[in-house]
This record gives structure tokens, C-alpha cells and sequence, in this order.
């Protein structure tokens, strides 16, 4: 049994090489802190595990699941993160992965539990993912019914503050199109100003803020 372990945090990465060599008896664990590493270890070897860490400082998580989705052979993905907000179990519920745990909430005996069960070929989703995604299905406005994938990718970029012309340039569209995805976005959320979009977006998980109070697009 071989194990990819990706996680930014050192001790982290750590403990859950322990886990996996204590509690299940891997053997063969390779454990990177970067997202580069990550994708550099997957073509090259064979996993039967990964235990992904999607808030990647250099790539996003979701873009490593895929790649390793789309192997000949994919492991079983185990997916974590310090959040729990709409978009980002949209994402996870989109994606491919077998389970996930939210870092922030959950316990190292709900890590195991979570290991155990995803390797028993079952899927394994912690209780705060299950009910934002029960949120998300009965509210007849949540906004997966109204954006499209590509209005949601733009949301992240317009929610963070970006104008018309960096949201053309990051996506490689006219500046037109920019607008237009922004003119739809607002359309379907019912919604009038940017600041609006700016607040709905923080909210809902689409940006982050740091410290400064200052925000920034999710890959």
C-alpha cells in the first residue's frame, strides 16, 4: 500500500504519516508540502492513497484531484480543509474525491475514521459538509441552481475586487465578456451593485479574508 500525502503544514504532514504508519500499517508514504510536488509525484509513481489538503499555497487542490482522477490507476482521495463554506463543498461534491474533513472541527480519532472508511471502498463526508450540502439542496435560491461553472470561476475573480479588465486578462476573454459574465452573474443573484457581488461572495466561501481584512479570489 502506497500513500501520497500532500499538506502545506509540517506537523500536520506529520501526524498524518503517523496515523497511517501506526494505525493502518502503510509502509510507503510519500508526504510534499506543495501542490508542484504533488502533481510531480503522481506521474511519476502509482498511489493507492492520497490525502489532499485542497488549500494548497501554490495550487489548487481540486486541479490535483482531477489529474489524479484521470490516471490509469487513481488512488482513493481523501480531501481536507480549514473551510466549510458553500462554495467549497459545492466543489467537493462536484469533484471526485471519496471523502473529506473539515480540518477546523474535526478530531484525529474522525481522521481515522475517515481513513478507515474510505479504504473500505465507502465515501466518508463530515457531519458540517453534509449539512451545508443539504442547505444548498433545499434552498431554492442557493446559487449551483443560477451560475454556471465558468460564472462561478468569474466570481471568485469579481468578488475579490477585480475589475472588468483583470477579470478579461486572468481569463483570456475580451474585456466585453468580462462584463457580461458580471451583468449575468448579478442578473441571476438578483443583485444590483458590485459591492453586493463583493459581500455575497465573502460569504459564501467564493473569496477569502486575510487578516487584513483585505480578500482574494479561491482558485
Amino acid at each position: 500500500m502506497r500513500a501520497l500525502i500532500v499538506e502545506d503544514q509540517g506537523m500536520f504532514r506529520d501526524l498524518l504519516a503517523k496515523v497511517l504508519e501506526s494505525d493502518f500499517g502503510y509502509e510507503n508514504i510519500m508526504a510534499v508540502g506543495t501542490g508542484a510536488e504533488a502533481l510531480d509525484a503522481l506521474t511519476k509513481e502509482s498511489f493507492d492513497l492520497l490525502i489532499l489538503d485542497i488549500d494548497l499555497p501554490d495550487t489548487d487542490g481540486f486541479a490535483i484531484a482531477e489529474k489524479a482522477c484521470r490516471l490509469e490507476d487513481p488512488p482513493l482521495i481523501l480531501g481536507m480543509s480549514a473551510y466549510c463554506d458553500e462554495y467549497m463543498v459545492h466543489r467537493i461534491m462536484e469533484s471526485s474525491m471519496n471523502g473529506f474533513i473539515d480540518k477546523s472541527e474535526q478530531s484525529v480519532e474522525t481522521l481515522r475514521a475517515a481513513i478507515d472508511t474510505v479504504c473500505g471502498g465507502n465515501y466518508y463526508f463530515t457531519e458540517p459538509v453534509m449539512r451545508v450540502r443539504r442547505a444548498l439542496r433545499e434552498d431554492p435560491r442557493a446559487f449551483p441552481k443560477y451560475l454556471t461553472p465558468r460564472e462561478c470561476q468569474a466570481l471568485t475573480l469579481i468578488g475579490s475586487g477585480m475589475s472588468d479588465e483583470q477579470v478579461a486578462e486572468a481569463f483570456g476573454v475580451t474585456v466585453a465578456t468580462a462584463k457580461w459574465h458580471r451583468k449575468q452573474i448579478m442578473r441571476k443573484l438578483g443583485m444590483h451593485t458590485s459591492r453586493e457581488l463583493m459581500v455575497f461572495a465573502v460569504q459564501k466561501g467564493f473569496v477569502r479574508r486575510t487578516g487584513g481584512n483585505a480578500v482574494y479570489p479561491v482558485s
